[in-house]
C-alpha cells in the first residue's frame, strides 16, 4: 500500500500488473523481433541485468522499450516495479493511442482478408472488432454487405438442399425465389430448378392419368402413360394405368379376333373367342356379332346334319327298291327297312 501511495506522488497514475499489461498492449510488437540494441539497455535500467529470464516482466519491459524506439512512447515517466507497471497520465495516453492505431491497422486487415476471402466467421469476427473501436471506414460497410449475402445464400442453400431432399415443390419454389432475390445461381440451383420443372411434370402427368382412368380410353390412357414416363413419374398410379392398357389391349385383340372370326367358318374357334370373352365380362358389338354368326353356323351345322341324314335316309331306300329286284337279297333288303 505503501509503494502505492509513493507511486502516485511520484505521478504515477496508473498501474497494472504484468498479465494485464501484457493482455492489453502485447500485440503492439505482435510478430516483430526485439532487437538487442533496443532491450538490452531497457533491461538494465529497469531489471538491472542484461539478460532477464523469461517471463512477464521481461515482456512488459521489451514491449515499452520497442514502443520508445518507435518513437511511440516517451522514455521516461514510466516504470516496472516487482509486480506492476506503473505509468504517468501522458505515457498511459500514448500507449491508449498506439493500441487504438494497431487496433485499427489490424482489424482494417482482418477486414480486407474477410472480404477477399469471403469466409463468414472471419466477416462476423472483424465487423465485431471493428465496431468495438468505432472504425470509420468503407470496407466495414463492404464487409457487413458481403456478409449480409454470404448469409443469405447460405440460407437458401440450406433451403434449397433440403427441399431436395424431400422433393418438397412448393419448398422449392420458396427456395428458389429466396436464390433469385439475391441472385444466387450455382449448381445446387440448377439442380433445383431442374427438379422443380421435373415435380410439376409429373404432378401434371398425375392429373393426366387420373383423368384417363376415369375415362377408361385406351388412347388416352397410353398418351398418359407416355407423359408419365417422360416425366420420370413411378407411383403407383402409374402401375394401375399399365395394368388397365394391359386389360384393355387384350380386350382390344379380342375384339379384332372375334371381328375375324365372325367373317369366317371356324365354329370352333369362334366358340373359345365367345368364352374367353364370358371370362372376363367382355361385352361390345364385337361379342354380339359373334354370337349371332356362332348361331347362325350352329344353325347351318344343324340344317346340314337334317339334310346330311335325309339324303342318307333317302339313298337308302333307293337302294331297297333296286334290291327288289334280286331274289336272292329281296329278304335280307327288306329286313334292313
Amino acid at each position: 500500500m505503501v509503494s502505492v501511495v509513493r507511486a502516485r506522488k511520484q505521478g504515477f497514475a496508473h498501474r497494472y500488473t504484468f498479465e494485464r499489461f501484457t493482455a492489453r498492449y502485447a500485440y503492439l510488437i505482435k510478430g516483430r523481433e526485439a532487437p538487442d540494441a533496443v532491450c538490452t539497455p531497457a533491461y538494465l535500467e529497469h531489471l538491472k541485468v542484461a539478460t532477464p529470464p523469461a517471463g512477464e516482466r521481461r515482456d512488459c519491459v521489451t514491449i515499452l522499450a520497442m514502443m520508445v524506439a518507435d518513437e511511440v512512447l516517451a522514455p521516461d515517466g514510466w516504470a516496472v516495479g516487482t509486480g506492476k507497471v506503473f505509468l504517468k497520465e501522458e505515457q498511459q495516453q500514448q500507449l491508449e493511442i498506439a493500441r487504438e492505431i494497431a487496433l485499427i491497422r489490424e482489424i482494417t486487415e482482418q477486414l480486407r482478408d474477410a472480404i477477399s476471402r469471403s469466409d463468414v466467421t472471419a466477416l462476423e469476427s472483424a465487423i465485431a472488432g471493428a465496431l468495438q473501436v468505432q472504425l470509420q471506414d468503407d470496407l466495414v460497410g463492404e464487409a457487413q454487405q458481403l456478409l449480409s449475402l454470404l448469409q443469405a445464400r447460405a440460407k437458401a442453400t440450406a433451403a434449397l438442399q433440403s427441399a431436395i431432399d424431400a422433393r418438397d415443390l412448393p419448398a422449392l419454389e420458396i427456395a428458389l425465389a429466396m436464390a433469385l432475390k439475391i441472385s444466387f445461381v450455382d449448381e445446387l440451383v440448377q439442380r433445383a430448378q431442374h427438379l422443380a420443372s421435373q415435380l410439376v411434370e409429373q404432378q401434371k402427368a398425375t392429373r393426366a392419368l387420373a383423368d384417363a382412368l376415369q375415362s377408361n380410353e385406351l388412347d388416352s390412357l397410353k398418351a398418359a402413360l407416355a407423359a408419365a414416363v417422360r416425366a420420370g413419374l413411378n407411383t403407383g398410379i402409374v402401375k394401375e394405368v399399365e395394368r388397365r392398357v394391359q386389360a384393355l389391349d387384350q380386350v382390344a385383340q379380342l375384339d379384332a379376333q372375334l371381328q375375324r372370326e365372325s367373317d369366317g367358318l371356324n365354329l370352333a374357334l369362334l366358340t373359345e373367342l365367345l368364352q374367353t370373352a364370358e371370362d372376363v365380362a367382355h361385352q361390345t358389338p364385337a361379342v354380339q356379332r359373334a354370337r349371332q354368326r356362332r348361331s347362325d353356323l350352329l344353325e347351318t351345322v344343324r340344317v346340314q346334319d337334317a339334310l346330311g341324314t335325309a339324303l342318307l335316309d333317302m339313298t337308302s331306300a333307293e337302294a331297297c327298291t333296286e334290291v327288289e329286284q334280286m331274289p336272292l337279297i329281296a329278304s335280307n333288303c327288306t329286313d334292313y327297312i
